[in-house]
């Protein structure tokens, strides 16, 4: 990751390297990684399965997905393993940013699918805009809170805002450090 020349100072740093150097990801460019940039609902998923190490022969059968997109195996593995869900019966929104309590939900279930049950709910109240998560991402956050997984930002978690490619990678490192701690 040294080769990224927009990753000095940045907090991610050590995460993207460790990634970087297990083959899970890759920069945009050849001497960028572009931390900052928001990740797309596909990109996080292909860089999840390619962390986990997941393939699966089963269809995705989302209408939007294409069988030659350079993602479509990757989505159709993370669904196969009900790692993520569609925006709706039929579509993936492949190409829509991820937010963060869509990113949070995918890491919880990813948590339960490799066995990982430890850990103690935390405390949403703390965040300023706890009130803004979705049902369905409340009980992941407040699991990947109490794991430390997600500490927030200035007393908030966003949970409607799109995450970073850094902050996306900080979450598929812990999950691969929990994978392996499991194993």
């Amino acid at each position: 990751a040294d080769k990224f020349t927009d990753l000095a100072g940045n907090w991610a740093k050590p995460y993207i390297s460790a990634l970087v150097e297990e083959g899970v990801i890759n920069g945009v460019s050849d001497t960028e990684f572009a931390p900052n940039a928001k990740i797309t609902r596909a990109d996080f998923s292909l860089m999840l399965i390619k962390a986990l190490g997941m393939s699966s022969e089963e269809p995705h059968g989302f209408s939007d997905v294409n069988a030659g997109d350079y993602y479509s195996d990757a989505i159709a593995a993370a669904k196969a393993y009900g790692l993520v869900k569609g925006t709706s019966d039929v579509t993936f929104s492949p190409k829509a940013n991820i937010t963060r309590q869509d990113a949070v939900s995918i890491i919880s279930r990813t948590l339960d699918a490799i066995g990982y049950t430890e850990g103690k709910a935390g405390d949403l109240s703390v965040f300023a805009d706890a009130s803004l998560i979705a049902s369905y991402a409340k009980a992941p956050f407040e699991k990947l809170v109490g794991l430390g997984f997600v500490n927030g930002n200035n007393g908030m978690v966003n949970p409607t805002t799109n995450i970073s490619r850094a902050e996306a990678a900080k979450l598929i490192y812990d999950v691969l450090q929990t994978k392996k701690a499991v194993e």
